[in-house]
């Protein structure tokens, strides 16, 4: 009886440390594959996050990007979800395709080329008459865009997007030869030149914009003209149009 102890803790001394390296190095390698796959859906969310382009829609890369996120993320997308983030043009085939809203141009705007509805304009105007004055550059990232709704012609998309009536711009600022983007200006009023503080305050004291930094969900790079449900609605439903036809932009 004793032999046969002395056995089994012999046996039992050589093979746990081994046992244990096995199990460590089981782990550390699940560990390195999560992140392997965590880096993979990082990857697929930033090529989701950019806004398609009607000309180079690249729905395979896009494709590609929802097939890791469903397998990876541990949180698949449905097929109505899968469908909006490939972008569906499908609706628009055979269709005119047209900008209803005018370019905006100003000294003080630069960057991609802006298309705000005429309301929105003298806003705008006042703004850029401000950071003429501060030294100040709006560098501006995005402004009217359309839906990639399937269901484009319903009246008012869910979250109402400002963007979809040509009543709000995406920008950076520019200051001193320095890009202020969405990590820095979600810092105000703190640690950003004064300039850029009053650039901001600016945007904030006008009782016709909303800035997006005081959103639940902060988007400070986001300036937008209020508008009501009604006015909204209203709006939308001519930016169709004009989408979805050869209308001229609205003037």
């Amino acid at each position: 009886m004793e032999k046969q102890k002395l056995w089994i803790n012999g046996i039992a001394v050589i093979l746990i440390p081994i046992v244990v390296a096995w199990v460590s190095n089981t782990f550390a390698s699940a560990i390195k594959q999560n992140e392997v796959q965590g880096q993979f859906v990082e990857i697929a969310i930033d090529i989701l996050k950019e806004t398609p382009d009607e000309d180079n829609p690249k729905e395979n890369l896009r494709k590609w990007a929802i097939n890791i996120v469903n397998k990876y993320s541990g949180v698949p997308l449905d097929s109505a979800t899968t469908k909006e983030l490939t972008y569906d043009f499908s609706l628009l085939a055979n269709k005119t395709i047209t900008i209803p809203v005018p370019e905006y141009q100003n000294s003080q705007f630069i960057g991609k080329k802006t298309y705000v509805h005429p309301n929105f304009s003298e806003s705008l105007d006042r703004l850029n008459d401000f950071a003429q004055g501060s030294g100040i550059e709006i560098y501006v990232t995005s402004s009217f865009r359309t839906s990639s709704n399937s269901q484009i012609r319903q009246i008012s998309p869910a979250t109402r997007s400002r963007h979809l009536i040509g009543y709000a711009i995406d920008v950076n600022v520019k200051y001193a030869d320095k890009f202020y983007n969405s990590r820095l200006l979600s810092k105000y009023p703190n640690d950003l030149p004064d300039p850029v503080v009053e650039f901001i305050q600016h945007i904030i004291d006008n009782p016709l914009l909303e800035w997006g930094g005081h959103f639940n969900v902060k988007d400070p790079v986001h300036i937008g003209l209020i508008a009501t449900e009604e006015e909204y609605d209203k709006i939308y439903l001519e930016m169709v149009d004009g989408i979805l036809t050869d209308s001229k932009p609205i003037q």
